[in-house]
């Protein structure tokens, strides 16, 4: 264990972190005495700094060295940095400054040994899609029957995992973990930060393909978190084919089954076997059991996709030991709130839009127009989108298969906007498409006003786009409040 100066452990009433905890975690030479501790860790000399460490990261655009005076005027009470200045003497007594081979191994390095230090379980979440809903919805299932923190928006990176880490105080019980990717190699080395104990792969699906190259290469790179975790409780979805495969796979090698937790919707093997009856814009009724005991229940949700999320979610629930009876109690009362990932927004006309504009890849995008297919309304269908990212040479193809399926689901209008028009024509085209379609090469304030006008009560309008697109600005051309 790792002690503080006083003795007291590497927390207290007063510090979260000794500093000579962080020296010793760090493999860091102290080179100014100041405070005996910090609060908190901070890599943005732009936010308040009292109380806290500041960790000078060097990334492509940006360097935390040229910062390191501003942090000291912030207030910052301890400085990690691997660039020495002799002008920092001044500040002996007053800011601890640590120095280190490198700033990023550091932080890594820290938050393994407060991972160590704390004991708290650790959930690891990484998959092509749903890796977000099923951390939030973990979290409130989890937070009734545990102290849990769970990694804030994209903390599910190199930098993102140890700071997220970093932010559970010391009496945590469960981290729900994020872990993102976009080349071979990265999720193995967020697991030798955060070991998991407990791990899923939502799905394997194409995002990313344009780094990695195939559906295969990333069906690899996801398989590290369970490769990386041979001690740990696996869960795995049976509904996508990538992911069975996994599963298969880790079953020839004699992984022990009580170990494994998995869900589906189809496959009645599974440990958690949720379905949704109709789907309607009030909710979903699912259906189905946890283990041997069976459930019934509403969510007020949209889309199928939920379900999916929900057993993910469920399957974690079981996984740390609750039981069915208190994971349904728990399920009934979940609040799906989240920015951007399938929000049901009245409008001012009667009519509604579907806002899924956190993130896009071909599988949420077919999911996406499925739902809006299956859903049945009074009025007319409308379908804005734009550009899926990071899909390298597989764009085209991508674009012009989801304005195939576009065409084909009885849609009233299309608005494309974005570096892919032809391959979306071409797709229109052949689906057959009778409606009406319009292109554009950005985001044009004219054509969303256009539409906006058209719009009677009974219609819907489904917006679909990968984060960097912004197709949010189509629902701030038309007033609505918070996007």
């Amino acid at each position: 264990m790792f002690r503080s100066q006083s003795g007291s452990g590497v927390f207290s009433l007063k510090t979260k972190f000794a500093l000579d905890f962080i020296v010793q975690a760090t493999h860091g030479e102290l080179k100014t005495q100041g405070p005996e501790g910090v609060q908190r860790i901070e890599t943005d000399s732009r936010r308040p700094l009292k109380g806290a460490l500041f960790v000078a990261l060097k990334g492509e655009n940006f360097d935390g060295h040229q910062f390191v005076s501003a942090a000291i005027e912030s207030g910052a009470d301890a400085i990690l940095t691997h660039q020495w200045d002799e002008k920092y003497l001044q500040h002996q007594g007053k800011v601890a400054i640590v120095l280190v081979s490198d700033t990023l191994r550091a932080l890594q390095d820290l938050a393994q040994a407060w991972r160590r230090e704390c004991g708290f379980k650790v959930v690891g979440i990484t998959g092509s899609n749903g890796k977000t809903t099923t951390k939030e919805l973990a979290s409130q299932i989890l937070k009734e029957e545990f102290r849990v923190s769970a990694s804030p928006g994209s903390f599910n990176n190199h930098w993102g995992v140890p700071l997220s880490l970093l932010q559970a105080e010391a009496n945590t019980e469960v981290v729900l973990q994020e872990m993102g990717m976009n080349h071979s190699g990265e999720i193995r080395r967020l697991c030798e930060i955060a070991t998991p104990d407990v791990t899923l792969v939502t799905m394997v699906g194409r995002a990313h393909i344009g780094e990695l190259g195939s559906i295969e290469a990333i069906q690899m790179a996801k398989n590290e978190i369970y490769e990386s975790t041979p001690n740990g409780i696996h869960i795995y979805n049976l509904d996508n084919e990538f992911t069975l495969e996994l599963y298969e796979r880790e079953g020839v090698k004699g992984f022990p089954k009580d170990r494994q937790i998995t869900f589906s919707s189809f496959n009645p093997e599974a440990d958690v076997l949720l379905r949704a009856g109709t789907l309607m814009k009030s909710g979903l009724q699912i259906s189905g059991r946890l283990k041997d005991f069976e459930v019934d229940f509403k969510v007020r949700a949209f889309g199928r996709q939920v379900v999916s999320n929900l057993s993910a979610a469920a399957s974690i629930g079981l996984a740390l030991g609750l039981t069915p009876e208190v994971l349904v109690k728990h399920l009934k009362d979940l609040k799906f709130e989240s920015w951007g990932r399938n929000q049901w927004i009245p409008l001012a006309t009667g009519s509604a839009v579907i806002f899924d504009g956190y993130n896009a890849n071909p599988e949420s995008m077919r999911m996406l127009l499925k739902n809006l297919f299956e859903l049945e309304t009074e009025g007319k269908k409308y379908f804005i989108f734009s550009d899926m990212k990071e899909l390298g040479e597989w764009g085209d193809d991508a674009h012009q298969e989801a304005a195939e399926l576009a065409g084909q689901i009885g849609l009233s209008k299309i608005w494309y906007f974005g570096s892919h028009m032809g391959a979306v024509k071409a797709g229109l085209k052949n689906s057959g498409f009778h409606g009406e379609a319009v292109f554009s090469n950005d985001f044009d304030p004219k054509i969303a006003q256009q539409i906006q006008a058209e719009l009677s009560s009974g219609d819907v309008v489904a917006l679909k786009a990968s984060r960097g697109s912004k197709i949010e600005r189509v629902l701030n051309c038309w007033g609505v409040d918070g996007f």
